[in-house]
């Protein structure tokens, strides 16, 4: 997952439009025919919009991430943020032995879930044996 710093993007959006309303001055300063309404308006881009599309995102992960927990065998425990990563893990519980693991959420099948928690309760029947 691709962190979004939302005041950099909101700074950033402001600055293209201003270098947009620039150029648009010089066309019609220039004589040429400028479609205003072609053109999109990145000024009007709010932070509130940005967190609420981000907070929408997160949802969307979430929901897709608890699915393929639950497919696979797991049982949901949440999704722990890597901050400076390009990643955040996605915790679960082994229904067995109770073992909590993780995979990235860019990663996550209910495929690599069943796998995950095969390899971990073999490796915890293992260690009761010894």
């Amino acid at each position: 997952m691709r962190k979004v710093n939302a005041r950099q993007f909101l700074e950033q959006s402001k600055h293209a439009a201003e270098w947009q309303r620039k150029t648009l001055d010089a066309a019609r300063a220039a004589g040429h025919d400028v479609f205003q309404d072609c053109v999109i308006d990145y000024a009007a881009v709010e932070l509130s919009n940005i967190i609420a599309a981000e907070s929408m995102y997160r949802q969307d992960v979430e929901a897709s991430a608890r699915a393929c927990v639950e497919e696979g065998g797991g049982i949901w425990v949440g999704i722990q943020e890597e901050e400076g990563m390009l990643y955040d893990l996605v915790l679960f519980n082994s229904l067995k032995t109770g073992s909590t693991l993780a995979l990235k959420t860019t990663e996550i099948t209910p495929e690599k879930v069943r796998r995950q928690i095969k390899n971990s309760n073999e490796k915890f029947r293992r260690a009761l044996t010894k």
